[in-house]
């Protein structure tokens, strides 16, 4: 470690190790070192180094620093430094001050942190880089970069070759004379290039690009997703994935990368190259040229010329008019070629096209291949020619057949479409509504998919199949075949003019539809068959079936399962074996018996006249119409239901259930165990007749008949009226006031509580009260010879037999007693008799019965009974 003093003059010091001591008095000084790394002794100014690659710093003198022939890091720290750093790649920093920095031969690399700093470099001294944190920064000759460090700055060339890249902010490049690459860094940057063939790298969406006319060859490089080039820019290239690159109004060339890109070139001339991925061209030029050589399969030009072919770009699979009018044409691949607004012409070339006009009547012409046509106007035309495919047209709309040469048909719309074929071989398929295909003439091939369908086949033998929900089939070919899948549909129906069909499996319903007589056969399913106009033979099979024959003389076999007969023609035949289930026949005939019919259970009227249904021996239900029905039940325990109208319900022999419903029913009683079931408010006037030895009326019927001899009869709790037969009948009313009628025979009539009304008839008549609150009664056609008045004796003062005379008092106007033993009075007058429970005591008397035409009464009219 060496001390080196040089004293006043101007020395030079030689220094080769990091620890040697420099003590200088005065005098401009210089140190020489070959170390890799030195900083100038505080008195020193003059540095120079004599190695390769060192690192050399000055101090806060004004100093002058040598590099050697290596690579070296030269800085100058304080004060106004001159930097010559000689031949290899250096780095130059003055530092503070203004310094002048020379590198010399080599890529050198300048700091120029002050306003004030001179770079200097020779032609042909390599290509060399300012890295600048001024504000404003211009090259200096020879100097071919430019590196923006700070922020906000405004950074120009030197009219050479420069490269000039922006820092973080918002800065200005100006690449002057020459062929710049400006790159504006982070922020919106404005980028001039001037004169020269110019390349923006634009990394920034605000990136302004200025360039004017005759200032050379420019071009753009992106990675944004999107950008549209300036004025008197010419080339556009993406670096990015699907962009959206857009020239302007001159001839531009752009050219995308991989990925989807959207290439637009504007007005103008204009060459278009999208590069890998399915890339989307915009043709506004007649002069616009696409390149297009990668083998993605959906390259797509959108044009708006009103002419426009892609015959000759073999790699360009779709093409879509966006003008109004225009002549779209395909090439020799698989192709979409897609209309805009206007009535367009559009031809698919060779290959397997799909032709879509959009709005607008357009013309369609696939050529060879199998085409689809999109039709969605009710103009468009479809042309093909014999031998160019198997074509499909697909359509929205809600009616259409096809045209000659085109097989298929395919319907889009969510709605209800009407879908026909051409005479030919046709596939013709639905959607999700309620569609009606019609496949015409040919063995056409029928879809329904979604939607309750209506499918016909037409002439030839068709194939249809309706798919979900219930579907229509019309079958009028031998060769026709229905097919159908589980759970598609509950309802589906065939309907046939063959002489004889038998349905297919899962399909629930059939209807002929033929002039003449048919045979008509169900499946396992629970069948709904309905013959047409002729003499039919309907046969449901396994199953609940419903076979209705409508008109003619039909015969109808349900086979297994509980089947539903309609019956319309008297002449109509039911066959039904034992075992084979529990069978209804439903009429609207006026009568119709079941009685030739041992194995059919039920019998339901349905017509809104009155009509006549009858059992058979077996237990039948009958149910009646809407009108006053008469119900027999035959032999069984049977169960009759009126339903409304005013009805006749008769269970016949058996145990049977009678329910009349709605209005004034009549039941016919001839069994103890009839049971009459009435609801409240089902009639006023509901009526049993009964020639049962005792019957009482049950609840909600108000009418009672007795039809044998010597009945009891007895009501219910509403107001009756009880009629007795030709025997000696008992009538017992019940709470209110009831009519009472005995007719022929010794009858007894109680009417009970509530004021009745009572009639004897014929023959010697007994009416009966039980205590004298059964009072208020009203008699007629009382006979003092033949009728008596009954009273039960421990209610009515004791006693058994003929009334102690002494207890009876008449008299005209006679309403109280006159003797402590008198008890039942009469007023002749009125014919009211009245009961006085204690004579002429305090207690009133109470009136027992009106007599109608006053007959006169004696004590011997009067009897008690103990």
């Amino acid at each position: 470690a060496d001390s080196l003093s040089g004293g006043l003059g101007d020395d030079v010091y030689i220094v080769d190790s990091a620890t040697d001591a420099i003590a200088d008095a005065g005098g401009v000084d210089t140190v020489r070192t070959a170390l890799a790394a030195y900083t100038l002794a505080a008195d020193a100014e003059i540095l120079e180094g004599s190695a390769a690659a060192q690192s050399l710093a000055g101090n806060t003198l004004d100093n002058t620093i040598t590099g050697g022939g290596g690579a070296d890091t030269l800085s100058g720290g304080g004060g106004n430094d001159s930097l010559v750093a000689d031949v290899g790649a250096d780095s130059l920093n003055g530092g503070s001050g203004t310094d002048t920095l020379r590198g010399g031969a080599g890529d050198d690399t300048y700091l120029a942190d002050e306003a004030g700093d001179v770079v200097i470099e020779q032609a042909g001294e390599g290509t060399d880089l300012v890295r600048a944190s001024a504000a404003t920064y211009t090259l200096a000759a020879g100097v071919e970069n430019l590196t923006g460090i700070g922020t906000s700055q405004v950074l120009a060339g030197q009219g050479e070759d420069n490269r000039i890249t922006g820092g973080s902010g918002t800065d200005t490049l100006l690449g002057l004379g020459g062929g710049d690459t400006l790159d504006g860094g982070a922020g919106a940057d404005s980028l001039a290039g001037g004169v020269g063939d110019d390349l923006y790298l634009i990394d920034n969406a605000g990136d302004e690009v200025l360039e004017a006319a005759g200032e050379g060859t420019d071009t753009v490089r992106t990675a944004l997703s999107a950008h549209t080039l300036a004025a008197e820019v010419e080339i556009l290239l993406g670096t990015g994935t699907a962009q959206a690159l857009t020239g302007h109004a001159g001839a531009n060339t752009i050219i995308g990368t991989a990925g989807a890109d959207t290439l637009d070139g504007g007005a103008g001339a204009d060459s278009l190259s999208g590069g890998a991925g399915n890339d989307v061209y915009v043709i506004d030029a007649a002069g616009d040229a696409v390149e297009e050589t990668g083998t993605d399969t959906a390259d797509q030009i959108r044009t708006t010329l009103a002419s426009y072919s892609i015959a000759g770009l073999a790699s360009i699979e779709h093409l879509r008019g966006i003008g109004t009018d225009q002549a779209l044409a395909g090439n020799d691949g698989a192709n979409s070629v897609i209309g805009s607004g206007g009535s367009d012409t559009l031809e698919g070339g060779l290959g397997a096209d799909t032709l879509d006009g959009g709005a607008g009547a357009d013309s369609l012409a696939g050529g060879i291949g199998d085409d689809v046509f999109i039709i969605d106007a009710a103009g468009d035309a479809v042309l093909e020619a014999a031998g160019e495919g198997t074509d499909t047209i697909r359509t929205a709309l809600a009616s259409l057949t096809l045209v000659a040469e085109v097989e298929n048909l395919t319907g889009t719309s969510a709605g209800a479409q009407t879908l026909a074929g051409q005479g030919a071989d046709n596939v013709i398929t639905g959607n999700a509504g309620a569609d009606s295909l019609s496949g015409l003439g040919g063995a056409d091939t029928l879809l329904g998919s979604g939607g309750g369908d209506t499918l016909d086949g037409g002439l030839g033998a068709d194939s249809m199949a309706g798919g979900t929900a219930s579907d229509v089939y019309r079958v009028d070919d031998l060769g026709d075949v229905v097919l159908e899948l589980a759970g598609g549909g509950t309802g589906d129906r065939v309907l046939t003019t063959l002489a004889s069909y038998v349905l297919g499996a899962e399909v629930e319903n059939l209807s002929g539809v033929g002039a003449g007589g048919q045979t008509l056969s169900g499946n396992g399913l629970g069948n709904d068959i309905d013959g047409g106009t002729g003499a039919d033979l309907l046969a449901g099979e396994a199953g609940a079936d419903t076979l209705d024959g409508a008109a003619g003389a039909d015969t109808l076999s349900g086979g297994v399962g509980n089947d539903v007969y309609l019956v319309g023609d008297l002449l109509d035949l039911v066959l039904e074996l034992a075992g084979e289930g529990t069978d209804t026949i439903r009429t609207a005939l006026g009568s119709y018996s079941l009685s030739a019919l041992a194995e059919v259970e039920n019998l339901v009227g349905t017509s809104s006249g009155a009509q006549t249904l009858e059992g058979n021996a077996g237990a039948n239900l009958l149910s009646g119409g809407s009108s006053g029905d008469s119900l027999r039940g035959g032999e069984g325990t049977d169960t009759l239901a009126g339903n409304n109208g005013a009805d006749t319900l008769d269970g016949g022999l058996g145990a049977d259930s009678l329910v009349g419903g709605a209005s004034n029913d009549i039941y016919i009683v001839d069994e103890a165990g009839d049971l009459v079931l009435e609801v409240a408010g089902g009639g006023t006037g509901d009526s049993v007749r009964t020639t049962l030895a005792s019957y009482t009326l049950t609840a909600e019927v108000e009418r009672l008949v007795g039809t044998g001899s010597g009945q009891v009869l007895a009501g219910n709790a509403l107001a009756n009226a009880i009629t007795g037969s030709a025997g000696a009948d008992s009538l017992a009313g019940g709470a209110l006031g009831d009519t009472l009628a005995g007719g022929v025979g010794a009858d007894t009539l109680w009417g009970g509580a509530g004021a009745d009304s009572l009639s004897g008839g014929a023959d010697a008549d007994r009416f009966y009260w039980g205590d004298a609150t059964e009072g208020g009664d009203t008699i007629t056609g009382f006979s003092v010879a033949d009728d008596r008045l009954v009273f039960l004796g421990s209610a009515f003062g004791g006693g058994s037999g003929a009334l102690d005379p002494g207890a009876f008092a008449a008299g005209a106007g006679l309403a109280a007693a006159t003797t402590a033993t008198q008890r039942f009075l009469y007023d002749t007058t009125a014919g009211v008799l009245r009961y006085d429970a204690d004579g002429n005591g305090a207690a009133s008397a109470v009136v027992i019965a009106t007599l109608s035409a006053s007959p006169v009464l004696t004590a011997a009219n009067i009897l008690l009974d103990p």
